[in-house]
């Protein structure tokens, strides 16, 4: 198993050029985005059906590309009892942390004698949800959007997710839909559903786009935003793990998150900063036995290889500078003292102690797992209630203010030499003409 990870051994002697510039969007990814808009953009329907077929495999007809109530009741038929729990429990729990996050909304108020100056809490008005079904069908990632978007007051929700061979959408994604009460699901994946959602192509343009997705959709969601069709959750891309160990850690679930994460695929990163040789070699050890225990070894192998490795350092603050320099969409920590380490590294997405994230992933902590990726927890944050609602100025001055103040607006302008705005100014002042 060591052969097959990137690298094991000290962190200082660690190439982490790779790593430290994981987000960056191939040319490749670019280009093809870039075409997917351009097209759906001048063509719109028929654009997007056919970069369904070519992409995801079967032809969708124009008049079904909306999942009917019919197909939505049929879909709980199709999974367990156990597993119609399980997303009800992650919905539950989810909505008593949104509900506590509402709680800090409030509105800002400044009233004084020249007038009062508000910042008022608004929601969004429709939101476009994306949930991926490539390799793995994702139920999870339509309750990490859908519940915070309501709770927040959302008024419509439109969930975008790709068809299966047959055409259809994954019968778990549309009970997750239905629980969490969506009121329009399309079949439509990939950056040309991202596309469909920002330009109104079928259907009504949503405000916002939220939820995860690969390379493509990732970046599709970056193009939406910069060109001003939408606002966007955050920049998740493709999942990653870094694991803080010490001695106290027990390896095997250390190995096992590890390979959790890399089962996302070829380009996820899982990698284990180990406190000490012993440990480094216990959890490369327990990868190895534990890999070999999957039939299916792809996409995990994929990504060992890729963006998978155990850094060994005894320094407790290398391995915290690191975590902050690197930045990671899922941080856990297993060291003696856990709770003060969690609390020097700001640079992550979510940040587990002494806890798996795979109970992050599936809302059993009441967390969201749409999570900033590739060094971009630097500067975003989860998608949380806060997501889903934009701010507003309200600004009321009096006449005597205006008449007061004329005097500085129309030196500013002047300064800036704006005329038009100096005059605008001077209509407020009391020695005017």
């Amino acid at each position: 198993m060591k052969t097959s990870l990137r690298f094991v051994g000290r962190l200082s002697d660690f190439d982490r050029s790779a790593l430290l510039s994981r987000g960056e969007v191939p040319a490749g990814v670019k280009e093809t985005v870039a075409s997917v808009f351009s097209e759906v953009k001048k063509r719109g329907v028929p654009a997007v059906l056919e970069f369904t077929k070519r992409f995801d495999g079967p032809e969708v007809d124009p008049n079904s590309l909306r999942v009917t109530d019919e197909e939505l009741k049929a879909a709980y038929s199709k999974i367990s009892a156990e597993q119609l729990n399980a997303i009800q429990e992650a919905k539950k729990r989810l909505i008593e942390f949104c509900l506590e996050q509402k709680k800090c909304v409030r509105d800002s108020v400044l009233s004084t004698e020249d007038g009062t100056m508000a910042l008022k809490w608004l929601p969004l008005k429709r939101v476009g949800i994306y949930a991926p079904a490539g390799r793995a069908p994702l139920p999870s990632s339509v309750i990490m959007s859908a519940v915070p978007a309501r709770v927040a007051g959302v008024e419509e929700l439109v969930l975008c997710s790709p068809p299966q061979k047959d055409g259809s959408v994954h019968s778990a994604v549309l009970v997750a839909a239905s629980e969490c009460g969506i009121d329009e699901v399309y079949r439509l994946g990939g950056a040309q559903a991202i596309a469909a959602m920002a330009y109104g192509s079928g259907f009504a343009p949503v405000d916002m786009i939220c939820g995860p997705g690969n390379a493509y959709v990732a970046y599709a969601k970056q193009l939406a935003a910069s060109e001003g069709l939408v606002k966007i959750d955050t920049i998740a891309g493709p999942s990653e793990v870094l694991i803080i160990a010490d001695e106290t850690a027990d390896s095997r679930q250390v190995a096992s998150d590890m390979l959790a994460q890399a089962e996302h695929g070829p380009t996820s990163a899982a990698i284990c900063v180990a406190l000490s040789p012993p440990v480094g070699d216990a959890v490369s050890s327990e990868l190895e036995r534990q890999f070999a225990s999957f039939k299916e070894k792809e996409p995990m192998a994929s990504s060992l290889k890729k963006l998978g490795c155990i850094l060994i350092t005894e320094s407790l603050e290398e391995a915290v500078t690191f975590a902050n320099d690197f930045a990671a969409e899922h941080v856990e920590v297993f060291t003696k003292d856990a709770e003060a380490v969690a609390k020097r590294i700001p640079n992550a997405g979510a940040v587990f102690v002494r806890t798996g994230e795979v109970f992050g992933d599936y809302g059993m902590s009441g967390g969201n797992h749409i999570l900033p990726t590739g060094r971009a927890a630097r500067f975003a944050s989860p998608v949380s209630v806060y997501s889903f609602l934009r701010q507003q100025q309200v600004e009321s001055m009096t006449k005597g203010a205006q008449e007061r103040l004329s005097t500085a607006a129309v030196s500013f302008a002047r300064l800036e030499t704006l005329e038009a705005h100096a005059r605008s100014a001077e209509t407020r002042s009391p020695t005017r003409e």
